[in-house]
């Protein structure tokens, strides 16, 4: 449980982990706190890479507010890959399940209420989870649920909802 202020010069924060790559278990925990910086963060956990691996993140919220609007990579470009529950999943095998986002989100360009982005070879299943965290974000790529970017990965959501006029994407 983080109920504090995290300001990070990583490239990744969570409000629990800011990366996972192992087996993984995740339940019943939750963030209240501010998110700053960070490349991918979010609420719960910033970066899931973890091969062939399994993470499972079920019964989580979060509530803080996630930014990473002012935070540049190293080189140069403006960092994104924020989500209300997990930053990136990347390379990873996870289930989101009975999760949900009501923080607000701020930052640049892949944003999304629950994974902020998927890609290279992730499969995400996002289960009975929602979001109704509003948003701040400054480019594109910005859905109220997940965003998926890469025809190798599977996104799989169902029983999900978003109070906003954004949604699941990919491209």
């Amino acid at each position: 449980r983080f109920k504090e202020n995290l300001i990070s010069t990583a490239t990744t924060a969570g409000g629990i982990a800011g990366c996972l790559a192992t087996n993984t278990f995740v339940d019943s925990s939750y963030n209240t706190g501010k998110i700053s910086g960070g490349g991918a963060s979010g609420g719960i956990v910033g970066l899931i890479s973890n091969g062939l691996t399994y993470t499972n993140i079920i019964n989580s919220y979060n509530t803080g507010i996630i930014d990473t609007e002012n935070c540049i990579y190293s080189t140069g470009g403006k960092s994104g890959r924020v989500g209300g529950i997990v930053g990136n999943a990347w390379k990873s095998n996870s289930n989101i399940i009975n999760c949900y986002n009501n923080g607000k989100l701020s930052g640049n360009i892949n944003s999304a209420g629950i994974t902020g982005y998927v890609a290279n070879t992730a499969y995400v299943y996002i289960i009975n989870s929602y979001n109704t965290g509003d948003y701040n974000i400054s480019s594109t790529n910005n859905y109220g649920i997940s965003y998926r970017e890469a025809i190798d990965s599977l996104l799989n959501v169902s029983y999900t909802y978003y109070k906003n006029n954004a949604s699941v994407g990919e491209v």
